[in-house]
């Protein structure tokens, strides 16, 4: 039997282990990934046929995203621009194109090494071929706000689905999916042109694919400027008919190396995004069908492809049930802005993206980041009540352990 003195001892330690198991209980509910709603009454369509970046991060830690929405005065689908400088929680809305009456899709975002945020979409009415989409690029300084609108292209065929990276001497690299280009100029395929301080270079295909189409092209670049992209698309791999997979290429100083594919599976999957991490790992995510427990819905994949090891297994971030599933989803990164050494948009370990989500309330943009994410060498923030409610359990758990423990010497002596 225990004695009263036994009791005594055992109380402070008891009390130790009971706070202890209780802060490790909640160590999941607190580090879980966290989402913010950056606009409700959205669409399913708001961050998707992109499949890029349509979030960055700049020095500072504001948060910058684009997407588009029905736009009432001007009758149209437009593209926007918001901020944020609370981590997400609040966010600022601005209008990208200069006014124009006709539809605007498929906006995708880059920063600069001084903070310049880039902006890139597809729309109708603009340069000679204004009844085609093409792509158009437009420029936000902090102290100039937004620049001339400049077009990328302007041909008399349908381009799309832009995609934007800035490499380590601020150049700007874009792919897209477009027709008319190469020699099956009937079919969709991988574009991509690069815009240096002389201005835009000559475009190169990426594909040229004679039997299918290619699209939702995304784009990053690496610590030696190599340019990643990565797509989805029919006519490659085991299920070449009727079935879309991911794939991926890379361009060299040498040019473009050899194909790769992420995928090879029966049943569609669908915008890739891809990002790169300070030790030079490829990471993709996407959505697709076949895979958790819910096979019949859409949701978010992701896979690594390391330098010395090629691709590793693919992993399930969502298997949710919803009837529409979870969709479109976008990686942060950016070569820039570098803040005390660290680049602070390619995350030393962990992801954040944001993708388009469903709940009870209909669809929304969701911001979802992983609990073990690092910025250089700052963990992720959480959330002034989380960090509040920690300090409060540690006050409170040091108070009483030491009433406990002088009530136990009085008792002693």
């Amino acid at each position: 039997m225990t004695s009263k003195k036994h009791a005594r001892i055992l109380s402070p330690l008891a009390f130790i282990l009971l706070i202890t198991f209780v802060m490790n209980a909640m160590i999941p509910v607190v580090l879980a990934d966290p989402s913010y709603t950056v606009k409700t009454r959205t669409s399913l369509d708001s961050t998707s046929m992109t499949t890029q970046r349509a979030l960055v991060r700049s020095s500072n830690g504001t948060l910058h995203c684009v997407y588009s929405k029905y736009d009432i005065l001007q009758a149209s689908i437009q593209v926007y621009y918001a901020y944020s400088e609370d981590g997400g929680v609040t966010w600022n809305e601005e209008l990208v194109a200069d006014p124009n009456t006709v539809n605007q899709f498929w906006p995708c975002i880059a920063i600069d090494s001084n903070d310049d945020v880039h902006v890139v979409w597809a729309g109708f009415g603009w340069g000679v071929n204004f009844d085609f989409t093409n792509i158009q690029y437009r420029m936000r300084t902090p102290s100039g706000g937004w620049q001339a609108q400049e077009g990328v292209t302007d041909v008399d065929a349908d381009q799309a689905m832009p995609s934007i990276a800035i490499d380590s001497n601020d150049n700007v690299h874009i792919a897209w999916s477009g027709y008319g280009w190469g020699i099956n100029t009937d079919y969709k395929n991988i574009q991509y042109r690069m815009r240096t301080s002389d201005g835009w270079q000559v475009q190169e295909g990426v594909t040229d694919n004679d039997t299918s189409d290619q699209f939702y092209p995304c784009i990053a670049i690496d610590s030696n400027d190599n340019v990643h992209v990565v797509w989805d698309g029919w006519g490659w791999g085991t299920y070449p008919d009727g079935v879309s997979n991911i794939h991926y290429r890379m361009r060299a100083s040498s040019g473009w190396q050899a194909q790769e594919e992420v995928t090879d599976k029966d049943v569609d999957q669908d915008s890739a995004s891809i990002a790169i991490d300070s030790k030079d790992n490829v990471h993709v995510v996407w959505h697709g069908l076949g895979w958790g427990t819910n096979p019949n819905v859409a949701n978010i994949q992701y896979r690594m492809r390391t330098p010395s090891g090629g691709w590793q297994a693919r992993e399930g971030l969502t298997d949710l049930p919803f009837a529409y599933g979870q969709n479109f989803p976008i990686l942060i990164w950016s070569m820039h802005p570098t803040s005390s050494t660290v680049r602070t948009n390619v995350p030393e370990s962990g992801y954040a993206l944001v993708y388009s989500g469903q709940d009870e309330g209909g669809w929304k943009v969701v911001y979802l980041y992983s609990s073990d994410l690092k910025w250089g060498t700052k963990e992720a923030p959480v959330g002034d009540f989380t960090v509040l409610l920690w300090i409060g359990l540690g006050v409170a758990a040091l108070v009483i352990v030491t009433v406990l423990i002088v009530k136990r010497r009085k008792v002693i002596t």
